[in-house]
């Protein structure tokens, strides 16, 4: 089963590094996604038919939930640009329950604006492709001009070479 799964992961890959529009894309899972996960949905469906799972255990279980799912599943089959998981929106909800957990431990409402303001910083950068600690870097040592004009420093405001000049990088020539 999860060779299956893998396949369709793998073709995700080839699409990226493609970099391949949605339609591209789309045509891409088209010709080699649906016969892994046709396979998937065939073998779950045959598990539980023959009845060569417990549907109250643990994989029996599982395969409910993919086989209820399948329409959501194959979505990227059939619409341009779904994404493939949302591990992406996950990692989005993963920060805000971070964020809520760690506000415990602030000693007064003083120190939680502060790290909310750099944690929404990092969150901004992250989210249009800059590295956070380079960014922040780059304010402290602006910050004159950060004083000055704020809304001009805005992560998403300066063009990428201008990011870099100032020690801005972007994610992808940072590595991270």
């Amino acid at each position: 089963m999860l060779a299956w799964i893998a396949e369709v992961y793998r073709v995700e890959e080839e699409a990226r590094v493609q970099s391949m529009d949605d339609q591209a894309r789309l045509h891409h899972h088209q010709a080699y996604s649906t016969v892994p996960m046709n396979t998937l949905f065939a073998y779950l469906t045959t598990l539980l038919s023959e009845r060569r799972v417990e549907p109250a255990n643990g994989l029996g279980k599982a395969a409910i939930y993919i086989l209820k799912r399948k329409e959501s599943l194959t979505r990227l089959l059939n619409v341009p640009g779904v994404p493939l998981d949302s591990n992406a929106v996950e990692r989005a909800l993963k920060c805000a329950v971070v964020i809520r957990k760690n506000s415990l431990f602030y000693h007064n409402e003083v120190s939680a604006y502060r790290a909310g303001t750099l944690m929404t910083l990092a969150g901004s950068c992250v989210a249009v492709g800059r590295d956070p600690i380079s960014c922040m870097t780059a304010l402290v040592e602006n910050r004159n001009a950060v004083a000055t004009a704020p809304e001009d420093w805005l992560p998403w405001r300066l063009p990428a070479a201008q990011l870099e000049t100032l020690g801005c990088w972007t994610r992808r020539h940072s590595g991270a």
